[in-house]
């Protein structure tokens, strides 16, 4: 179990990638944690079945703004579906590993991400 914070951990919080949101998003998910009042919002962009561009927002703890960084950077250039697929566990390897009691904090943002691309098949499909 890691009891620490990784360099690469602290560098996406300190300076993370990707903050803010996409004006004309195709998909947008908003995601919270009741137990610690994280909420993280992911819009994203989508060309060729691909997330092209991804964008968040998050207040809470370092957790939810570092994992909103490495996120929104892991998903661009994936399909819908492996995006879709983005893990709390998958994240914690990208940093290197994660105290355990914070790895649910992760799970929220994947959640928004997750939501944000159903939302986006859901408008796409609407448009047919």
């Amino acid at each position: 179990m890691v009891q620490f914070y990784t360099e690469k951990f602290l560098s996406h919080f300190r300076e993370p990638s990707n903050v803010g949101e996409i004006k004309k998003a195709d998909g947008i998910g908003q995601a919270s944690a009741c137990d610690c009042g994280d909420v993280v919002r992911v819009t994203i962009s989508i060309d060729g079945g691909r997330v092209s561009d991804s964008r968040f927002k998050a207040s809470g703890c370092a957790t939810a703004i570092a994992g909103g960084s490495l996120a929104t950077e892991m998903v661009k250039g994936m399909t819908l579906e492996d995006a879709a697929d983005l893990s709390a566990d998958v994240l914690a390897e990208g940093f290197g590993g994660m105290p355990e009691q914070k790895i649910r904090c992760l799970d929220t943002v994947c959640n928004a991400v997750r939501l944000a691309i159903e939302r986006s098949q859901s408008t796409t499909q609407s448009r047919d």
